[in-house]
């Protein structure tokens, strides 16, 4: 058995990651400050684990474990 685990740290300093008004997290749907690159409102954490999770799934079909199959897919 191959064991993933990918974690994500988005820096979200810069100014345009933030607003005045709190709306519901795209994911979550629980208030926030925080806003994404299309200035959706989403929290940090919740961004970093979509992303976390894109990334498992891009590579989730392109792990190979070399013990049972010698390498070969």
């Amino acid at each position: 058995m191959v064991t993933v685990i990918a974690r994500v740290k988005l820096n979200w300093s810069a100014d345009e990651h933030w607003a005045d008004e709190m709306r519901p997290c795209r994911c979550c749907g629980t208030n926030t400050h925080a806003r994404d690159e299309q200035g959706r409102p989403c929290h940090v954490s919740c961004a970093e684990a979509e992303l976390a999770a894109e990334v498992l799934g891009a590579i989730d079909g392109r792990l190979v474990d070399e013990r049972t199959t010698g390498g070969v897919r």
